[in-house]
Formats: C-alpha cells, structure tokens, sequence
C-alpha cells in the first residue's frame, strides 16, 4: 500500500497545482488580446491596437485594422494568457478510474469484494488522475476576463 499512497499524494499535488483566477486587469493596453462582440457581428478575436474617447482601434491578421464605436460593441473581454486543461483533466480521469476500478474490484473473485471494490477504485482514482491530467496538458484555452466599457471611455489612460 505504500506505492498507493505515493500515487494519492502525487495526484493531490497535481490538483492542487492548478493556477488561481486571474486578476482583473485596469485597462487593456494596446497589443492585449480582446474578444468583441460588437452589435450586428459574432464574436471576433482582435489585436487591441489603440483606444480614443469614442472608439476601440482593433487589429486582426487578414482583416486589417478597424475602428470600432462603443456604442457598437456589446462586450469587451480581454485575455489573461492561456490555461491547460490539467486540472479538469485530472478530476474526469479520477472519476472514470475510480468508476471503472470499483466495477473491476466488485466482479473479482476476491472473497472480501467491498475490499477489493475499494482498493481497485483507489489505484483507478490515481491512474485515472495521472492520464487525464496528462491528457489535459494538451489542451489549452484562453483565460477571458469581461471588461467594462465604462473604463475605457475617455481616452484617459496607458497607451493612448
């Protein structure tokens, strides 16, 4: 049971690993990533070029630069960098393992099946844990944080 524990406490090292929220940021600067929604349009991914008292100046590969009035756009969310998907991960993996190790454990021929149905789960928790954490370090996604337009009207502040 040693090297099981050693799995356990791994596993919960992992988890607990995972990256806090990230602060809300002031004002985004020229060169922030920024998701639009702006009215008429889908959502758009843009390059935050400059802000002046009545427009958002965005950029995007392929489309060029382009002004945008706040009374156009819905929303304003900027990106806080990238995250994995390890943590997630992690918790479907433990889930499924523990699942599938309690259903093994429960059909051994085992003469204490409540036993063997906890121990198989435990070792498929950790396995399971350890794979879907791997598999969730492949994952990235942008962490998006929603910005009020109230705070960028104005003109007042960096980079404008």
């Amino acid at each position: 049971m040693p090297a099981l524990r050693r799995i356990v406490t791994l596993v919960g090292a992992l988890l607990a690993a995972a990256p806090l929220g990230a602060q809300q940021p002031e004002v985004p600067r020229p060169g922030d990533r920024v998701r639009v929604d702006i009215q008429g349009q889908p959502w758009a991914v843009w390059t935050l070029a400059s802000v002046d008292s009545a427009a958002l100046v965005l950029t995007h590969p392929g489309q060029g630069t382009t002004s945008v009035p706040f009374d156009l756009i819905r929303r304003l969310d900027v990106s806080m960098g990238r995250k994995s998907a390890n943590a997630l991960g992690a918790g479907v993996g433990a889930a499924l393992g523990g699942a599938v190790g309690a259903l093994v454990g429960a059909r051994s021929t085992s003469s204490d099946p409540g036993n063997a149905a906890l121990g198989h789960a435990l070792i498929g928790v950790a396995g399971g844990a350890l794979v879907g954490a791997l598999v969730g370090s492949f994952l990235h996604t942008d962490r998006w944080v929603p910005m009020p337009l109230d705070r960028l009207r104005g003109g007042s502040g960096p980079g404008r």
